[in-house]
Order: structure tokens, then C-alpha cells, then sequence
């Protein structure tokens, strides 16, 4: 009888920390929680506009706040915006206001603007982070590469790189990831991030093929992200959850 309750318990505590209120959709309706985008900006423009939904899947109110993490940005970049109520200056990383989204209601508020040089050519790499202000935990989150000048570089470089789900997942101490990136790649990492997409912990890929080992000794119960970084753009990101 022990076991059964031990195992019930452990399933409520899985089910509570994996579960999101947070449903982000682009402009056509589509689920792109925990994706990467890659979206194209014109470099003439000087200026690009990404915009998305937000739908409250929960059965309460959700007071929502989105955080910006600016992953890499090209010395282009003359800013980038979150717009979230109001538009903020790029020095706000985090929105001062939450937004009161109702059950089963789309917010359809939110733009991430980046600003640069125009006809200037590269990618500038940002995550979005939209969190419940009363449980930071129940969050969810978007990233993006804006492409200015061509599209689909870091899509392609996904396409090529193979990542093993991590194990033992939920892991406990040691959780480790299987990979194999292009020939030749350089300044490759795994980045181990939590749910408000601040960086926990990074480790080295000094090879083409092999094995990630992360301590996760160190975290505390809950869910988190790993994504592999080359050239400090993400192009791959999954999840797995930490719990003792």
C-alpha cells in the first residue's frame, strides 16, 4: 500500500510540475511552445516585428508577465523591444505589468521588436519567457532567431545535428544527453536553462560525437531545458524534469 501511494504522489508531483497554463501560438494559430523560430527580417527595414498569441489553457485567471533573455545579439542590434501592455525600452528585460488573461481567452499583445542597422546581415538570437506572476514556475516559452537578410540557416543546422532525448529522465543526480553535430563544428555547448530561461549550467562540446554528462545535484525539483548552443545560437532545445 506504501508503494502505491509513494508512486500516486510521485505521479501528482510529475503532473504539477510539467504542467503549463501557457499556450503560445503564432499568427495562423499554430503551438509553438518551447520551439525555435526562425523569423525573417528585411534588412532595408532596419526594423522587425515578431508577434505572437498567448492562450491561458488553465481553469483560472492567469496573470501573465513575459521576460526577454537576449541569447545573442549582433553589434547590428540598436535594441530590442518587448512590448507586453506597453512597449518598454530595450534596457527592460522584464515586463513591469502583468496582463489578466482569462480561462480559455488569447492574448493577442505581445511583439518582440528588434531594431538594426539597416542592410546589416546576420542572425540575433532572443528567448521569451511568459510566466504567471503568482507561480513563476508555471511558465512557457518561445525562441527565435531573427534572420536578417536570408532564412532558415539555424533551421537547417538543426535539421543536421542529433540529439538524443536526456536520461534518466526525471534524473536525480546525473542526467546525460547523446549527440553528434556537423563535421567542423566550433564554439558548441549544451546549455542547461530553467523554466524563467535563466542559465543553470553549460558544458563544453570539444567533440563532434559523444556524450554530455550534467551534475544536477545542484537543482532543485522542477523542469528544465537543454539546448544545444553553437556559436551561442540555440538550435536545439528540449526538456527534462529533476526530482529526489
Amino acid at each position: 500500500m506504501k508503494r502505491i501511494l509513494l508512486l500516486f504522489a510521485s505521479i501528482l508531483i510529475l503532473s504539477a510540475v510539467s504542467a503549463q497554463s501557457l499556450s503560445l501560438k503564432d499568427k495562423d494559430g499554430n503551438d509553438i511552445t518551447g520551439t525555435t523560430i526562425d523569423f525573417l527580417c528585411t534588412p532595408a527595414d532596419g526594423y522587425a516585428s515578431f508577434k505572437l498569441d498567448v492562450l491561458n489553457v488553465a481553469a483560472t485567471v492567469k496573470n501573465v508577465k513575459v521576460k526577454k533573455i537576449e541569447i545573442n545579439m549582433l553589434p547590428s542590434v540598436e535594441g530590442l523591444t518587448i512590448c507586453w501592455l506597453s512597449c518598454y525600452p530595450p534596457f527592460v528585460f522584464e515586463s513591469p505589468d502583468a496582463i489578466a488573461i482569462e480561462p480559455n481567452i488569447i492574448c493577442p499583445n505581445f511583439e518582440g521588436d528588434l531594431a538594426f542597422v539597416p542592410n546589416s546581415l546576420g542572425t540575433s538570437t532572443a528567448k521569451f519567457v511568459f510566466f504567471d506572476v503568482d507561480n513563476p514556475n508555471d511558465s512557457s516559452f518561445v525562441i527565435v532567431n531573427y534572420n536578417v537578410g536570408y532564412v532558415g540557416r539555424n533551421d537547417m543546422l538543426a535539421k543536421s545535428i542529433k540529439v538524443s532525448n536526456a536520461y534518466p529522465n526525471p534524473a536525480s543526480s546525473m542526467v546525460y544527453v547523446d549527440y553528434k553535430l556537423p563535421a567542423n563544428t566550433t564554439n558548441a555547448k549544451l546549455k542547461i536553462s530553467n523554466l524563467l530561461g535563466t542559465s543553470v549550467s553549460n558544458v563544453d562540446l570539444t567533440k563532434n560525437e559523444g556524450k554530455a554528462a550534467v551534475n544536477v545535484n545542484d537543482l532543485k525539483n522542477g523542469v528544465y531545458f537543454y539546448s544545444i548552443m553553437i556559436n551561442n545560437s540555440a538550435t536545439v532545445t528540449r526538456k527534462f524534469v529533476v526530482k529526489r
